[in-house]
């Protein structure tokens, strides 16, 4: 496939680089895992970018690897389903716009290095990162109220919806705090098997009792490993604490 994909482009001078990066690159995925590949393209090329990804699904139909599906990302990626499920998720842009984390992995295919800049740009800036973590810091125990104020008005719609903005927000704020710049899919691959359990026996059905459960779970999680989930960026304040304490004796009281 990666062989086809290269023979498309094969007379496209326009295309400075391709290389594949993800867990692919880093020999962690498996045969479940998207190629993940990021070219670089001339200026002038930029406008070009919906040919170039039809060009390449028709390509692939005639060399053996059928496409299903097709979705653009309204800029210059596309994804595409192949009717053997695997699945190419490609994105193309000018070297001064490439991104840190990719360029972390890459490993060329076509192209020098040399074309494309040392760092990359952040997807996130420290500052903006800083100000995140800060704000789901202190959104935790109003969310942990409002689950439990809806628990008890019988909204359990509502109050299953905000738990699991609790839950994403933990794995936001782990990813977050070790420099991802997709942070949910960061925790999904590389967190500790231990904190990736102990998340999803926080998970929960469509009855009282199991949101109850689930959210004292979420807060016993949170409260004990903040500093570790934060990569020592974060810590519970005494007003934090007196939140949670409120929360769990209405609980099991």
């Amino acid at each position: 496939m990666v062989r086809a994909i290269l023979e498309a482009y094969a007379d496209d001078e326009s295309i400075l680089t391709i290389g594949v990066f993800g867990s692919l690159a880093r020999a962690d995925g498996d045969e479940y895992s998207d190629l993940d590949l990021d070219a670089t393209l001339r200026v002038e090329a930029i406008a070009s970018v919906g040919d170039k990804i039809r060009h390449l699904v028709a390509h692939l139909d005639t060399a053996g690897f059928p496409t299903l599906l097709v979705t653009r990302d309204g800029g210059g990626g596309a994804e595409i389903v192949l009717t053997s499920f695997d699945r190419i998720d490609i994105t193309f842009h000018r070297p001064e716009d490439s991104k840190a984390e990719v360029l972390r992995d890459l490993v060329l295919l076509r192209g020098e290095r040399a074309s494309l800049p040392e760092q990359g740009k952040p997807a996130i800036t420290p500052d903006t990162v800083e100000a995140r973590l800060r704000r789901l810091h202190e959104k935790f125990p109003i969310s942990a109220l409002q689950v439990a104020a809806n628990l008890r008005r019988g909204r359990l719609w509502y109050a299953i919806t905000l738990l699991e903005d609790m839950r994403r927000w933990v794995m936001e704020i782990y990813g977050l705090s070790r420099g991802s710049t997709l942070p949910e899919r960061y925790f999904v691959k590389l967190a500790e098997d231990e904190v990736r359990q102990a998340l999803g026996e926080t998970l929960t059905t469509y009855r009282p009792d199991s949101i109850s459960a689930g959210l004292l779970r979420v807060i016993e999680l949170y409260r004990s490993r903040c500093v570790w989930l934060s990569n020592g960026r974060l810590a519970m304040t005494p007003e934090q604490e007196t939140v949670f304490d409120h929360v769990v004796a209405g609980l099991t009281s």
